[in-house]
């Protein structure tokens, strides 16, 4: 899984960068062999306002993934990345269901004929 990070309005420092790596590695490790790509845009939306404006995006690529983008915003940016690659972990589970799933007009032992 490769991991891009981008900021806009934000210093991305090491130990952000870090953050923001370990973050996605720990969310969607259990996802890791069907999630090829994570892109986490950073943004600062107010500048130097204040509020609620630290936005984090999340961008997955991989097989049944394509164009899921996940956003979360908050004051704090740790806590819209934390919020914004939990939510990014469920939607790739339930990519992964979808696609382990049995197609319905395949299995369906009542439906065989006697």
């Amino acid at each position: 899984m490769r991991v891009e990070i981008r900021s806009k309005g934000i210093e991305l420092t090491a130990g952000l960068r870090e953050f923001v790596e370990r973050r996605a590695r720990f969310s969607l490790g259990r996802q890791s062999d069907q999630v090829a790509r994570v892109q986490v845009w950073l943004e600062d939306v107010n500048g130097p306002k204040g509020g609620d404006d630290k936005r984090c995006r999340v961008k997955l690529s991989g097989p049944g993934l394509s164009g899921r983008l996940i956003e979360s915003s908050s004051s704090d940016l740790g806590a819209a990345v934390f919020d914004a690659l939990e939510r990014a972990s469920r939607v790739a589970d339930r990519a992964h269901d979808r696609g382990s799933r049995p197609f319905w007009g395949v299995s369906r032992p009542w439906a065989t004929a006697s």
